[in-house]
C-alpha cells in the first residue's frame, strides 16, 4: 500500500512539473509574439535623402584646400570624402551639422599634391542614423605656398612717385586740398592672404577709425576668396594684420559705432566687436579667421554705405542715376543682440559711395560712377553739407541742404571717412585697367578745405 501511494505521489510531481513546464514555454511564446509585435510598430521612420549637393568652387592654398558647394533645400548637414591618391578610396574628413553651410576647408596637405573630393547632403533619422545623399561630382584640388599680404603701395612707393602720377596731375582737388604724411597706402592690392589662401582680386571699399586702428573693407572682386578688413595702426599708418570675415559679402560700407564695427552685405548688415580686431593684433599673426558675425540683422534695401552719428546708424543704398532715401536707426542692445529701430530719413543724391559725419553734424559725402570721364554719367567727387538734425521734419526727414563745397576726384572715389582736421577717401581704381587716373591709397583731405 505505501508502495502505491508513493508511485502516485511521484506521477503526480511529474504531471504537475510538465504542467508548470508547458505554462512557462507558452508564456515564453506569448511575450516573444508581443516583443516582436511592439518592434514592428515602433520601427523609426527612413527620411528620404535630400538632393545631392553642387561644388561650385575649389581652390588651393598653403597646406590646404577650399571647396565650396550650393546648400540643399532641407538638408541637415553635409559629410565631404577625401581621396589623397585615387578617386577610388575615399575616407570622411568632415561631417558638418549645419544644413546652412556651403564651404570647408581641410588643412593639413602636402603642397603640389593633388587631392579629390566629394560631397553629399543628408538628414537624421530618429534612430540617429542619417539619409545621405548620392556624391556630388568629384572635383580636384592642390595646395600651394601664397605670399604674404602686400604692405607697400601697389604704383607709387613714395611722395615723389605719387606727385608725378597722372592722378595728381591732373585733379587740383588732390594737389590743393592733400596731405601726403596723413595718407594711408591700401595694403592687399598685389597680395592678400586670406586665411592662408591668396588673393590677388582684392577690391578696397569703405574704412573707419576704430580704437587706435585704421580699418579697410574689400572684398574680392573675382569672387574667389572670403572678403576681409586690413587692420593699421593709425598713427604709424602701418599696415598690422587682416580679418577674414565668414563670408565673400560685398562689404561696401562700413563704420564704428563705439564698440563694433558695422558692415553692409547684399540685403543686411552685420558687425564684429572691436575686441576681435585687438584680438587679431594681439595675437601677432598674419590673419584671424571670423567664423561668424555678431549681429547679422535682414534690411529692406540694398545695402551699400553706413555712418554711425550722435547714437544713429544711418543705412543707405547706391543708386546710379537718381537720388536715394538713407535711414537712420537707433541700436536697442539686450544679450548682445541688437535690433534697429527706425528713427529718421535722408534723402541723399544720386551715385553715393560713402558718408560720414564729423563731431560738429557735418556731413561729408562721396560719389562716383564709371571710370573715366568720357563715359556717360561719369561722376567722381566729394561734397560737404550741414544737415538740420535738430529739427527733422513731420515725417522723419533730415534736411541736408545744399552741398556747401565740393572737390572733383581721380576716378572711383570710395569711402569716406573723417578724424580730427582731415578727411580721408579711398578709391577702388587700381582694381580697373581702363581707369587711366588710378590713386593706390586713401589719401588725406584738408577739412578746412570742404
Amino acid at each position: 500500500m505505501r508502495k502505491l501511494f508513493s508511485q502516485m505521489t511521484t506521477l503526480c510531481l511529474v504531471f504537475v512539473m510538465c504542467l508548470a513546464f508547458s505554462i512557462c514555454i507558452h508564456a515564453q511564446g506569448t511575450t516573444a509574439e508581443t516583443t516582436t509585435e511592439t518592434t514592428t510598430q515602433t520601427k523609426p521612420e527612413v527620411k528620404p535623402a535630400p538632393a545631392v549637393p553642387t561644388v561650385t568652387e575649389v581652390k588651393g592654398g598653403s597646406k590646404r584646400v577650399k571647396i565650396y558647394w550650393n546648400t540643399v533645400q532641407g538638408a541637415e548637414g553635409y559629410c565631404v570624402y577625401m581621396s589623397s591618391n585615387s578617386k577610388v578610396s575615399y575616407e570622411k574628413v568632415a561631417d558638418i551639422a549645419n544644413g546652412e553651410e556651403g564651404k570647408y576647408t581641410k588643412t593639413g596637405l602636402v603642397n603640389g599634391s593633388t587631392y579629390f573630393f566629394y560631397v553629399t547632403s543628408y538628414v537624421k533619422n530618429e534612430d540617429g542614423t542619417i539619409s545621405e545623399s548620392a556624391r556630388s561630382v568629384e572635383v580636384s584640388g592642390k595646395p600651394a605656398s601664397v605670399h604674404t599680404t602686400s604692405k607697400a603701395p601697389l604704383k607709387y612707393s613714395s611722395k615723389s612717385s605719387f606727385i608725378k602720377s597722372a592722378a595728381y596731375k591732373k585733379y587740383s582737388g588732390i594737389k590743393n586740398n592733400y596731405k601726403y604724411e596723413k595718407s594711408f597706402a591700401i595694403p592687399g592690392l598685389k597680395y592678400t592672404n586670406v586665411g592662408g589662401f591668396e588673393s590677388t582680386a582684392m577690391l578696397p571699399q569703405d574704412m573707419c577709425f576704430a580704437g587706435g586702428y585704421m580699418l579697410i573693407s574689400a572684398y574680392d572682386k573675382s569672387g574667389a576668396d572670403e572678403s576681409v578688413i586690413y587692420v593699421l595702426n593709425k598713427t604709424s599708418r602701418s599696415y598690422i594684420t587682416t580679418i577674414v570675415l565668414p563670408d565673400k559679402a560685398q562689404v561696401s560700407g562700413m563704420t564704428y559705432d563705439g564698440k563694433r564695427i558695422w558692415l553692409t552685405g547684399q540685403n543686411c548688415i552685420m558687425s564684429i566687436p572691436l575686441t576681435t580686431i585687438q584680438t587679431a593684433v594681439n595675437n601677432g599673426g598674419s590673419y584671424l579667421i571670423v567664423n561668424e558675425y555678431e549681429n547679422k540683422i535682414p534690411l529692406k534695401m540694398t545695402t551699400s554705405f553706413l555712418c554711425y552719428y550722435n547714437n544713429v546708424l544711418w543705412v543707405g543704398s547706391y543708386n546710379a542715376t537718381a537720388s536715394s532715401i538713407a535711414y537712420g536707426y537707433t541700436l536697442t542692445e539686450a544679450n548682445n543682440t541688437v535690433t534697429l529701430t527706425e528713427l529718421y530719413k535722408m534723402t541723399i543724391p544720386k551715385a553715393t559711395r560713402s558718408m560720414a559725419i564729423d563731431t560738429n553734424g557735418k556731413m561729408y559725402i562721396t560719389r562716383s560712377y564709371k571710370t573715366s570721364s568720357s563715359k556717360s554719367g561719369y561722376i567722381s567727387k566729394i561734397s560737404s553739407y550741414t544737415p538740420n538734425f535738430t529739427q527733422p521734419t513731420a515725417s522723419s526727414y533730415i534736411a541736408k541742404g545744399s552741398a556747401k563745397k565740393s572737390i572733383t576726384l581721380p576716378p572711383l572715389c570710395g569711402g569716406v571717412t573723417v578724424k580730427g582736421s582731415y578727411v580721408f577717401v579711398s578709391f577702388s581704381s587700381t582694381r580697373y585697367p581702363a581707369c587711366k587716373y588710378p590713386v593706390d591709397r586713401v589719401i588725406a583731405l584738408r577739412k578746412s578745405k570742404l
